[in-house]
């Protein structure tokens, strides 16, 4: 496992949807052909772990994350945090909620 990589949308709209794509990648920077045990933490601006968190497992090096942004969500900076379970290698991705 060479890195964990995060893609996904600098910013997102209240009361919709936006896909994040958690990638754990091989020295090429290709996603492993494995199941990958990830842990995911979408954080909200005040700290706090928000719907979405919690352990998957990404299916040939990759998992699609899909968040549904409530109206009533805090504005602000949001993060989305991947942590592979084995290696412990961690990535990062921020988000503003508009």
């Amino acid at each position: 496992i060479n890195n964990v990589a995060i893609a996904g949308p600098e910013n997102a709209q209240p009361g919709a949807a936006s896909t994040f794509t958690i990638a754990v990648n091989d020295e090429g920077g290709t996603p492993l052909d494995a199941v990958v045990p990830v842990e995911v933490a979408i954080i909200d601006p005040d700290g706090r772990p928000a719907e979405g968190s919690g352990y998957y497992g990404a299916a040939g090096g990759t998992l699609n994350l899909n968040l549904d942004h409530a109206p009533n969500d805090t504005r602000g900076i949001w993060t989305v945090k991947a942590k592979e379970l084995a290696s412990g290698k961690v990535a990062q991705h921020f988000f503003r909620l508009e």
